[in-house]
């Protein structure tokens, strides 16, 4: 598989990373991403998104649904070449586009521009059920061997 394609390229500025699945899990952000400490912003709210569960696979997958919400984390993305990193994790099954996310912190809440990966391939590969965080730490990630 290829890696992961862009809609737009902004060299200008390093939008955060929001999260939703398998990189949700220190254990795998620090693998792909080679940060021994990444710095976490805060728990993030999308929108206007769907998680879902891969069929035959331990990770999901949003696409639209303008009645839905997906609950995740955002990433600080230090520098440049690291979208190359996750850009290859997360393969040509995902296209990393830019959207508004509401960030909950102690000081409040406020909305930041972030890049997420949103589903990319054919639809008929998604499973209808919730993808759920604590089943994959507890079930699915002892033992899943991911590329990093």
């Amino acid at each position: 598989m290829g890696k992961a394609t862009v809609d737009v390229i902004d060299i200008e500025t390093i939008r955060p990373i929001f999260v939703y699945g398998s990189l949700m899990a220190d254990a795998v952000f620090k693998k792909i991403t080679k940060i021994d400490n990444p710095k976490k912003l805060g728990t993030g709210i999308l929108k206007g998104y769907k998680r879902v569960q891969v069929m035959s696979a331990p990770y999901p997958a949003i696409f639209k649904d303008d009645n839905s919400e997906v609950v995740g984390f955002l990433y600080d993305i230090p520098n440049i070449q690291l979208w190359d990193l996750l850009d290859q994790y997360e393969s040509d099954l995902y296209k990393r586009i830019t959207v508004d996310v509401i960030l909950q912190q102690e000081k409040g809440i406020q909305s930041v521009k972030a890049d997420v990966y949103l589903w990319n391939a054919n639809i008929n590969q998604l499973s209808q059920l919730e993808w759920d965080y604590d089943d994959f730490v507890k079930n699915k990630l002892p033992g899943w061997d991911f590329e990093a």
